[in-house]
């Protein structure tokens, strides 16, 4: 009894607390949430204060991230007002040629360039572009750039320009120059060509940025993973994101490869997956189909994206939430979305170009879904399943609508 008795105390206090906006250590609300333990009831009430006044007691408290439901983050982030987005992976130096008016390369000079660019590039840098763009939410961004040579200089001044970066958080890696994709896009833009050179990314690992990262996602958030085949972000996957806290939206997108190239990546991804430690995750019906293959699975090429999403998902091998983008010249964009194995939405829009034939048009779909899923607050009043279910379907439809529209701008400035 005088537990209990102590333990409500203590509640009437961190909520006094809260309201004179005090912060008390994240080790006394742990303390707290121990001495409250056969006691829900005060539990119950101990929860909205402390998120008042410790946003990141459930780190403190050491409470694992598994204990806690998508359907349960979701309303979090939607209730608890503007996310912080953190950004690791993908990073380029982007140099793109065009008009590219051959199909072919021979030993002859052509003196047709109308234009060349020189951006950062790369999934990360623009999800945080479009997120910015089309949203106005800054992100944090985490990557690895070689250091002393002119194109990792060149990168580092170039990313000081970007208006949607809150904090760079970039690891140096000495001799080694930064990645550099070089894109040959077509006159009539059928089609483009890149050249990669991996540099200093192909060594970025969780050890190299996991402190500052754990750091600015203490409070939660959104986390979205880019270019994971391309770096070492496989190695202490599973490890790494039992660390971060319930309140942490995960998302990736990895980005194209082949099967059996890394099967070490490809069974750590697949084990993060079975664990549920990813929440989101976002890939075209080609790269749908290589994991299949890596799960095991037999990837039938004469299924369409809902049969093959409803195929992989009874295999119970995917994250709660996993999206296909995909473009035809008949319909223009498509999207499916497939929630607990089950496909819940299919939306198509006419695109105004030709979406997946401009480099990094997906990513804009992908800022904007994320951004719909953790801010949109129509559902409210609906029990928490059913309120994931159609904030599913409305950032579906959102971001579907967002990136068949904007995609005339991607003309000069293109993306990865």
């Amino acid at each position: 009894m005088r537990t209990a008795t102590a333990a409500a105390l203590v509640t009437v206090a961190v909520m006094l607390l809260a309201l004179l906006r005090i912060r008390p250590p994240g080790l006394v609300i742990r303390w707290i949430w121990e001495l409250a333990e056969p006691y829900p009831r005060v539990r119950r009430l101990l929860r909205p204060p402390a998120d008042i006044t410790v946003p990141t007691w459930r780190t403190a408290a050491k409470l694992p991230r598994r204990k806690y439901p998508l359907s349960w983050r979701t309303r979090y982030l939607q209730r608890g007002g503007r996310s912080r987005f953190v950004l690791v992976g993908g990073l380029y130096l982007d140099l793109t040629l065009t008009p590219i008016d051959v199909t072919s390369l021979d030993g002859r000079e052509f003196k047709n360039l109308d234009t060349v660019t020189m951006t950062p590039g790369g999934a990360g840098r623009y999800f945080g572009k479009f997120l910015y763009e089309d949203h106005h939410r800054k992100s944090d961004l985490f990557s690895q750039i070689g250091v002393g040579d002119t194109f990792s200089r060149t990168l580092r001044r170039l990313l000081r320009r970007e208006r949607w970066i809150a904090r760079r958080h970039l690891s140096k890696l000495p001799n080694m120059p930064c990645a550099v994709s070089v894109h040959l896009s077509q006159r009539n833009r059928s089609f483009y060509t890149t050249f990669t050179q991996m540099g200093a990314l192909s060594s970025l690992q969780w050890g190299s940025v996991q402190r500052k990262l754990l750091h600015r996602t203490r409070a939660g958030g959104v986390l979205y993973i880019s270019g994971y085949f391309r770096t070492q972000l496989g190695t202490d996957l599973r490890d790494t994101l039992l660390k971060f806290p319930p309140t942490l939206l995960v998302c990736i997108d990895h980005g194209r490869f082949v099967s059996g190239d890394n099967p070490t990546a490809e069974a750590a991804l697949l084990d993060a997956f079975n664990d549920k430690l990813i929440d989101v995750y976002f890939c075209t019906l080609d790269e749908l189909r290589e994991l299949m293959k890596a799960a095991g699975l037999l990837a039938d090429e004469r299924l369409g994206p809902r049969d093959l999403l409803t195929t992989f998902g009874r295999s119970r091998q995917l994250p709660p939430i996993t999206v296909i983008r995909s473009t035809t010249q008949e319909h223009g964009a498509d999207a499916f979305v497939l929630l607990h194995g089950e496909v819940i939405g299919e939306k198509r829009a006419r695109a105004k170009a030709d979406v997946d034939l401009v480099v990094g048009a997906s990513n804009r779909f992908n800022a904007s879904f994320v951004h719909s899923l953790v801010t949109n607050r129509n559902h409210d009043d609906l029990d928490v399943e059913q309120n994931l279910r159609e904030s599913v379907k409305d950032a579906l439809t959102t971001a579907l609508n967002v990136w068949a529209e904007r995609q005339e701008e991607l003309d000069h400035d293109t993306a990865r």
